[in-house]
């Protein structure tokens, strides 16, 4: 969330991950995406307080590795299998309202596999 969300990152601080050198999923989805390119792992290691390197680096994850819609695809496969694994145990009315409160909305598209 800090590195793709205005609202989080306003109370949060900015990109916090890459400052604090943290391996979130998406980054190490960059890092794996693109092994032969260590952008992502150079900022890691600089640990950036400025946003120039920040800005940088999401527009790599986003736009190069598309690793932000890759973690948007995996959160949906994951919530889609909880919310059938709940079915299948005869469902439950607070763990439907958990998932509900807790969905994200966005563009990608989760392949049924």
């Amino acid at each position: 969330m800090n590195l793709q969300s205005t609202e989080y990152s306003d109370h949060k601080g900015f990109a916090e991950d890459l400052t604090e050198g943290k391996f979130s999923f998406p980054i190490v989805h960059g890092v794996r995406a693109d092994e032969g390119n260590r952008v992502i792992m150079n900022v890691l290691q600089k640990r950036p307080t400025t946003p120039t390197l920040k800005h940088h680096t999401i527009a790599h994850l986003r736009d190069k590795t598309r690793s932000f819609d890759h973690t948007l695809k995996v959160m949906k496969a994951f919530e889609q299998e909880v919310r059938q694994e709940i079915a299948r145990l005869g469902g439950n009315d607070r763990l439907e309202a958990i998932f509900a409160a807790l969905h994200v909305e966005g563009d990608a598209e989760v392949d049924a596999t």
